[in-house]
């Protein structure tokens, strides 16, 4: 991005050459552990969920290779990880 874009307020410091650029993102997660001991032994286990997703607008090239509609692409990513540790 320009610095002189920028400077002269033509782009707000965090904003972007195509005012459409940007997106969404989103993530949970929940973890967990267990344990427990007695006089017979003892154990315990770790277990975790991780929930996000993504929605993002690019325009790396923006009219190099469609002059006439532009060349933004839209990213699109959900997604859910698990694991656990006995």
């Amino acid at each position: 991005m320009p610095e002189r874009a920028i400077a002269i307020g033509q782009i707000p410091r965090f904003g972007a050459e195509v005012p459409s650029d940007g997106g969404n993102t989103e993530r949970f997660s929940l973890s967990g552990r267990l344990a427990k001991s007695d006089d017979v032994g003892s154990w315990k286990a770790n277990a975790y969920v991780i929930q996000s997703s993504l929605d993002l607008f690019s325009n790396f090239t923006y009219f190099l290779t469609n002059p006439n509609l532009g060349d933004q692409f839209h990213q699109h990513d959900d997604r859910i990880v698990a694991g656990q540790r006995l």
